[in-house]
């Protein structure tokens, strides 16, 4: 790899490092499998030998690959749904694990449309393709779903 290739290479990770790691950890709530799973979308982005294609904008291309590698793990049954995993205790203050406790009631689409927009700021044309859903369809999950979340806070959430 030469010194332009790494340099690029750690722009990209500067740049998307938290969102992936955002959009993975509030899909499967879990610090350990998130980390294992960030790390091999990164993997395969320094492996891959090509570029996506130019009507493709590069965060939707990072995006793609993080979804498969998930689905991928879906797949095979690694997740599992249970009580909060003791990787969450490692928050030292309380947002986090109010965060979590909401998550937790919220079901996978939920999540994704949560992540889709307020971590990685796609718009919801954008998202509809990624779930396969209209834009206004994605407008009235995400609106329903921060109604749900408002009432398991008991705050004015995701504002």
């Amino acid at each position: 790899m030469d010194r332009e290739q790494k340099r690029f290479l750690e722009e990209i990770y500067d740049q998307y490092y938290s969102k992936v790691y955002n959009y993975i950890f509030y899909r499967v709530l879990n610090v350990g499998l998130t980390d294992e799973l960030v790390r091999d979308i990164f993997i395969k982005l320094v492996e891959s030998h090509h570029m996506p294609s130019p009507n493709i904008s590069f965060s939707s291309w990072i995006f793609t690959i993080a979804r498969n590698l998930l689905f991928e793990r879906l797949q095979k049954n690694i997740l599992a749904q249970g009580d909060m995993p003791k990787e969450a205790t490692v928050f030292q203050n309380e947002e986090p694990r109010k965060i979590y406790a909401i998550l937790k009631h919220l079901n996978e689409r939920e999540r994704s449309v949560l992540a889709l927009r307020f971590w990685w700021k796609l718009p919801y044309t954008e998202i509809g393709k990624h779930l396969g859903l209209s834009k206004n369809n994605v407008s009235t999950i995400l609106a329903h779903t921060i109604k749900k979340c408002r009432r398991f806070s008991g705050t004015q959430c995701l504002n």
